[in-house]
């Protein structure tokens, strides 16, 4: 499962009631583009995830003292991978993110029947229990998630900033 971290993580896919059957939604973290997040792109090496400098590197000469070693613990045939680096401003957030959550807060409280927050590892983690039907806007319940998060995260803390991770393509 495809996932985020930093100052909030969680999973990026969701699974909620439509009807009588369960559908399982993959949210793509590039929605944060749309509400004035910045994105930066690092290419870095799969397993030891250290940044790689030097795209003629075979391998990471820091970790490993070949590519056949290095291979062999990421079983990949390509070591090198894309980590995405996403910064959500306080500002963004307040002009665009907080605006639609109160938006839809009316559509997704009662589909969330169990919401709590947790600090792990410094990091913000949403544990929800969805059981009532989202009706036609459950394909925005992992935005609506993802935002919460983002909300619960700039009010308890003071940071302007909170960044977030993504292994996968945002774009």
């Amino acid at each position: 499962m495809e996932s985020y971290f930093g100052d909030i993580k969680g999973g990026l896919e969701f699974r909620y009631h439509d009807g009588e059957k369960i559908v399982t939604y993959i949210q793509d973290v590039s929605i944060l583009l749309r509400y004035g997040c910045t994105v930066e792109s690092t290419c870095i090496w799969d397993v030891c995830c250290c940044e790689v400098h030097d795209n003629n590197q075979p391998y990471c000469w820091n970790c490993w003292d070949s590519r056949d070693q290095q291979k062999a613990e990421s079983n990949l045939d390509e070591l090198r991978k894309t980590r995405y680096t996403m910064t959500i401003e306080r500002k963004a957030y307040e002009h665009s993110i907080r605006p639609w959550i109160d938006e839809y807060n009316a559509i997704f409280d009662p589909c969330c029947t169990h919401v709590e927050f947790d600090w792990a590892d410094y990091s913000l983690i949403w544990y929800g229990e969805y059981d009532t039907p989202c009706g036609p806007n459950g394909n925005l319940l992992g935005q609506y998630i993802l935002f919460k998060q983002i909300e619960f995260f700039f009010k308890t803390m003071t940071q302007d900033e909170c960044i977030v991770f993504a292994n996968e393509h945002p774009i």
